[in-house]
């Protein structure tokens, strides 16, 4: 890498003054970038794109797709997927790393809760509240955030919430951070205090 100065040396070889020519051309040459250094995150939603000035700000590196660079790469379809990233200085692509990545379908709850009707109980104005099931395996790092009203009253996918008599509702909201592009969902549970 670097800059050079090359010779063109022309010689017809017959031994006259105007037998020999030559030229001389600075070119510089432009280093191979490690691809395998970049980072990408290895969960995405379906739905969501990928900038390359997210990954890099090196000139002639894209996305590769049909054999061109692409400055976005999107996540189309859920499942286990390989985003190539290459060096293409000129119009062909000289240097190219593939990542794994699994795209997954956007978070939701896969039932709804039923509202609950329990015995005031002053003693204990309090009752434990189970979010409902989202589709994400429990591997995964899905946070849960409650409220009653506009007040946080806890995180967690189980919690202790307050009751007032009469009608409470509780709404739940799921994150899933790690994932490119998700955006959480809630849902609101009812319980009726008699």
């Amino acid at each position: 890498a670097g800059k050079h100065t090359v010779t063109l040396i022309a010689n017809d070889s017959r031994g006259l003054s105007n037998s020999i020519d030559s030229v001389q051309k600075e070119i510089f040459i432009t280093p191979k970038p490690n691809l395998k250094l970049f980072s990408l995150p290895s969960d995405f939603v379906v739905g969501a794109s990928w900038n390359i000035g997210d990954v890099t700000t090196l000139p002639s590196v894209g996305f590769v797709a049909n054999g061109t660079l692409a400055n976005l790469w999107p996540a189309t379809a859920a499942g286990d997927q390989s985003i190539s990233i290459g060096w293409m200085p000129r119009n062909v692509v000289l240097s190219q790393e593939s990542f794994a990545v699994h795209v997954w379908d956007a978070i939701k709850f896969v039932s709804s809760p039923e509202p609950q009707t329990l015995v005031w109980n002053p003693s204990n104005p309090s009752v434990v509240l189970t979010a409902p099931d989202v589709n994400r395996p429990e591997t995964r790092k899905v946070k849960y955030e409650w409220r009653k009203g506009n007040a946080l009253i806890g995180h967690g996918k189980v919690i202790s919430a307050p009751l007032n008599k009469g009608a409470n509702t509780f709404t739940v909201k799921v994150f899933d951070e790690d994932i490119v592009g998700s955006t959480p969902v809630e849902i609101s549970i009812a319980v009726n205090c008699e």
